[in-house]
């Protein structure tokens, strides 16, 4: 991949692997133009992103995936330039946590009543802070 902007950009404050220096690293040596981190339900990741952005010069849109239900369809909605400071004080995303965690037992429970032999709390111990 070169040049353009990748957009959609999980960090391990979500489902990604990579922090946001580590993430900044990849996108200057593929040769990206810029990118958005899209943490699902979660801005945790952006200020860090945010600071290795100006450091190094490189554009970063700050961005976030909320999760949502519509009749009873998962779906993901990403939002781009986002106030992250806001949405950490306004409290909107910990009840979007909260659903996530309750959709999180929900899922569990019928896997494990398919017969899928689950450890439903060592799975949530195991996940990074928001992202069940």
């Amino acid at each position: 991949m070169s040049g353009g902007f990748d957009m959609h950009i999980h960090s391990a404050a979500s489902d990604g692997k990579l922090s946001p220096s580590e993430i900044m690293s990849i996108a200057i040596n593929i040769g990206l133009d810029g990118f958005a981190i899209t943490d699902h339900d979660t801005v945790a990741s952006l200020m860090e992103a945010q600071t290795v952005a100006m450091e190094n010069d490189f554009p970063f849109i700050p961005g976030i995936e909320i999760s949502a239900e519509y009749e009873r369809q998962d779906i993901h909605i990403l939002g781009y330039w986002i106030d992250y400071r806001y949405l950490t004080d306004s409290g909107f995303l910990v009840k979007v946590q909260e659903a996530r965690e309750k959709r999180f037992w929900r899922i569990t429970k019928r896997l494990q009543a398919l017969g899928m032999p689950l450890d439903a709390e060592k799975i949530m111990a195991s996940l990074p802070p928001g992202s069940s």
